[in-house]
Parts: C-alpha cells; sequence; structure tokens
C-alpha cells in the first residue's frame, strides 16, 4: 500500500487531507502570477500548507482501506507505521520528505515547517499547464526620445491636415450657401421657367 500516493490522489480531490498523528495538509487556490523581472509565468495552482494540529477525519484511511481493498485496522497501523517512519526520519535528521508533496523541517527553536514540493500541481483544472518564461520583447536601437517626438510629429501632422480639411468643407459649405442664394436672388430660376 503507498500512502504517499494516497495522499497525492486525496490532495487532487480535497482541500484538507489529515495524517494521522502528524498534522493536517490544507490547499488553498493560487492564481496564475507573473514575476516582474524574471518574466516567469506560473499558472493557477493549490498551494498546500500544513498545520501540525489535525482532527483525524478518517478520510486517508477510508481511502486507502477501499483502494487496496484492507480492513480499515490493517490500514490504519500501516497509516501509524508511516507516520512513525516520519517523526523518527525528522528527530534524526531535522528534515524528512514525502515524495511529490513536500519536506518537513524543524527550525532552531524545534518548530516544524513545512515547504511544498513545486513540481506537482494539485489544481486539476491546471492539469498540463506548466510554468514558463516568456523573454522580453526586444526593440529597435532606436533612442526612446526619437520614438516618442516622431509620434509627436506624426499626430501634429494628422492634426493640422484634419484643419486644413475642416476649412476645405466649410468653404465649400459657404460657396454653396452663397451660389443658391444668387441664383434664388438674381431671378434666374424665373427666367428658366419663362
Amino acid at each position: 500500500m503507498e500512502i504517499t500516493e494516497g495522499i497525492q490522489q486525496l490532495l487532487h480531490r480535497n482541500d484538507i487531507v489529515s495524517l494521522p498523528r502528524l498534522g493536517t495538509f490544507r490547499g488553498s487556490y493560487r492564481s496564475a502570477t507573473i514575476h516582474p523581472t524574471q518574466h516567469l509565468f506560473e499558472p493557477p495552482h493549490k498551494a498546500i500548507s500544513f498545520d501540525d494540529a489535525y482532527i483525524d477525519d478518517g478520510l486517508l484511511a477510508h481511502y486507502l482501506s477501499a483502494k487496496n481493498n484492507l480492513s480499515p485496522e490493517t490500514t490504519a497501523n500501516t497509516i501509524y507505521s508511516f507516520v512513525h517512519t516520519l517523526q523518527s526520519e525528522l528527530e534524526l535528521n531535522g528534515e524528512t520528505a514525502i515524495k511529490g508533496i513536500g519536506i518537513f523541517k524543524y527550525d532552531i527553536e524545534k518548530q516544524l515547517h513545512f515547504i511544498q514540493d513545486e513540481t506537482e500541481n494539485y489544481l486539476n483544472s491546471s492539469y498540463g499547464l506548466d510554468q514558463f518564461i516568456s523573454h522580453p520583447i526586444l526593440r529597435r536601437n532606436e533612442p526612446q526620445g526619437k520614438s516618442l517626438k516622431k509620434k509627436k510629429e506624426k499626430v501634429i501632422a494628422i492634426a493640422k491636415a484634419n484643419s486644413i480639411l475642416l476649412w476645405l468643407l466649410m468653404a465649400l459649405g459657404f460657396a454653396a450657401i452663397a451660389a443658391v442664394y444668387f441664383i434664388y436672388k438674381s431671378g434666374i430660376i424665373d427666367w428658366w421657367h419663362s
């Protein structure tokens, strides 16, 4: 019976997985991130933390006993043996690891700390998404001041062209109105009809 694999499978499906006599793993959603200087894009993931205060909900034992077709007592004893091995390793070396989940370490004051193994993403909706680096876009070797100056000159030229067009349209409108007025007042229309 592979307890580590069972914990991993439960972390994919649940946000809380208790490891009897040791503590509780808690998963929480983390959105996608972009590192501003390294240009590293990370997909959304489930951050796993560990709390040494636990409530044994029996989820792990029930899952493993159902999966392996074993009695709950046999499964519980196997889990306790696994936890005892972790605790012994932790006391002896000051750290121990659960493959694919993370590392447990004691600090100088004998406080237990958990560091998640970032190689596994437990958020099922992000399955298959890996982190990647997007290199910055390289621009032409044109100084930024020249680029801005060219853009300003282009905007000014467009504004001048638009103002000239506006004056032309106004002059044409005025000429059309004057022509209609002249034709009406001069009596050309009456002459034409007669």
